[in-house]
């Protein structure tokens, strides 16, 4: 019996290749050589390629400063014909050997590699490498690192977008820039929170740490991306206080609006009601002393003395000086003023007022 088997199409297309630093080097004295090597992978499954070159062609390496977003140290790779890019095809590596900087500070590299034929070509950036003088008393036992910092940056984002280096240089650089006494490399770790924790080492006996300590606490927001958070140097905590975001600068400035517009409000109708209470008051003042006018009773006509009942004997003699009197404001709603005036008259007016 024979069985005929037939596949669906198949596409087949040129391999996407990137790459991946292998053999790490972090730490190197000035001057002193050192060597980057890169492996080849599929840029899909982040895997090692079966092989890494074949037909006639080979690959080529170039590698240059990679330039920090801020807090770049001064040195370069120094050009020298002892440089070398050797193809390791069993370990499917590319190297390039002997190179060399020449001041100190942490720097990434940025690594192009190009096939001679020009098929296949890609970049990556190195690992942060730390060129020091060279010292006896450079630690390495990250157990006994006595000083850290806390940062609030998101440590597997930054790790996941191949970030993370480049921040570690940049907090290596800027301590160094603040004359931090380091002794030694700084190591990036996870927080409980996520966040990002460096940890390092300065000097036993250094004098000028506390100035740099001082820069940090008047500046925790100097390195972009990122904010200190809490500050340990040699086993003493120092607090830091977080600047105002414009968010919440915006909401104290909302708030105090409101609370101005909130007092006008409140005193415009203070003020109506005031004003209304003694308006009313006012008027109602007035309805009570207004004199009523009323024609005496035929009985209290008759109730009243005669002139002739009545003698000058009775009466005690009462000066007063002489009044004006206005007309009233309002038909309506009419008011008596009186008004005195200080010179006294040339004959006083008399008015008699019966005694009993």
């Amino acid at each position: 019996m024979n069985l005929t088997v037939q596949t669906g199409n198949v596409t087949v297309t040129q391999a996407n290749i990137a790459g991946q630093q292998v053999n790490n080097v972090y730490v190197v004295n000035v001057n002193e050589s050192f060597s980057v090597s890169v492996m080849p992978i599929d840029s899909i499954t982040q895997l090692k390629l079966g092989q890494i070159q074949w037909a006639n062609w080979r690959w080529l390496m170039n590698i240059e400063m990679y330039s920090l977003p801020t807090f770049n140290s001064p040195g370069q790779l120094v050009p020298n014909s002892l440089l070398r890019t050797t193809t390791n095809l069993v370990a499917g590596t590319v190297t390039q050997t002997n190179l060399v900087i020449n001041a100190t500070g942490m720097y990434i590299l940025k690594i192009v590699m190009t096939t001679t034929n020009n098929q296949f070509s890609f970049q990556l950036t190195s690992n942060g490498i730390l060129v020091k003088q060279a010292r006896a008393n450079f630690v390495t036992d990250i157990d006994s690192f006595s000083s850290n910092m806390t940062f609030d940056g998101d440590f597997d984002t930054l790790n996941r977008t191949n970030q993370l280096e480049i921040k570690r240089a940049m907090i290596y650089n800027y301590l160094l820039s603040i004359g931090m006494p380091l002794a030694s490399d700084i190591v990036l770790i996870k927080g409980a929170t996520g966040n990002i924790i460096a940890l390092f080492e300065i000097e036993p006996l250094a004098t000028n740490a506390s100035n740099a300590v001082s820069i940090l606490l008047a500046n925790p927001s100097s390195i972009p991306g990122l904010n200190v958070l809490a500050l340990n140097i040699n086993s003493r905590s120092y607090s830091v206080e977080q600047p105002e975001t414009s968010e919440t600068n915006q909401t104290d400035n909302g708030l105090k609006d409101v609370g101005l517009t909130v007092g006008l409000v409140v005193g415009l109708v203070t003020t109506v009601l005031l004003t209304a209470t003694g308006l009313l008051g006012y008027w109602l003042y007035q309805g009570k002393v207004q004199p009523n006018t009323v024609e005496p009773t035929q009985q209290q006509q008759q109730q009243q003395p005669s002139p002739t009942q009545i003698s000058v004997s009775d009466f005690e003699t009462i000066e007063f000086p002489p009044v004006v009197t206005f007309p009233s404001a309002s038909p309506t709603n009419p008011i008596h003023v009186t008004q005195y005036f200080n010179p006294t008259p040339s004959k006083p007016q008399t008015e008699l007022i019966p005694f009993h």
